[in-house]
Formats: structure tokens, C-alpha cells, sequence
């Protein structure tokens, strides 16, 4: 039987998280936009790699995968769709 964390937190918080790493993954994207690999590269390396550290939290935590709150498994959703239209769009 898996209790409720108590210090697990709200979906408001997970949203703000997301934000703030999707935002610093455009910034270090951005920065790349004259090298030769370019923007669309770097946004797809730093997607599938936010996407792969996210997995890695929520097996680390032990969070369920459907759960009412979001969590590390629906951002690592996210990331690998955004790298899924990096990869589309590249």
C-alpha cells in the first residue's frame, strides 16, 4: 500500500518548474543559434537530455506515472515532445 506524500508538490508548483527549465533550455538553445549545429540541434540535445534527467527523478521518487497531481513523469512527457518536434522540424 503506497501512502500520499505529504511534501509532494501541487500541480501549480510542477507547471512553474516546467516553465522555468523549459526557459533556461531556450536561453542555452538560443545561444547556439551561430554555431554550425545551430538552434534546432541544441533544442533537441537539451530536450531529450531534460526529458531523460525527469525520468530519472521520477523513478528515483517512486512517483506513479498516473497519478491526479502532475509530476517529474509529465515533464519528462513534455521535454520529449518538444524534442519529438525538434526532431520533426530539424
Amino acid at each position: 500500500m503506497r501512502l500520499s506524500e505529504p511534501t509532494a508538490p501541487g500541480s501549480g508548483y510542477v507547471l512553474k518548474r516546467f516553465a522555468m527549465k523549459f526557459a533556461i533550455l531556450t536561453v542555452f538553445a538560443m545561444a547556439q543559434v551561430r554555431t554550425p549545429w545551430g538552434f534546432r540541434s541544441a533544442a533537441l540535445a537539451l530536450s531529450v537530455f531534460s526529458a531523460a534527467i525527469c525520468s530519472g527523478f521520477a523513478l528515483y521518487r517512486r512517483e506513479a506515472i498516473t497519478l491526479a497531481r502532475l509530476n517529474y513523469w509529465d515533464e519528462a512527457i513534455a521535454f520529449a515532445v518538444i524534442a519529438l518536434i525538434m526532431f520533426c522540424v530539424a
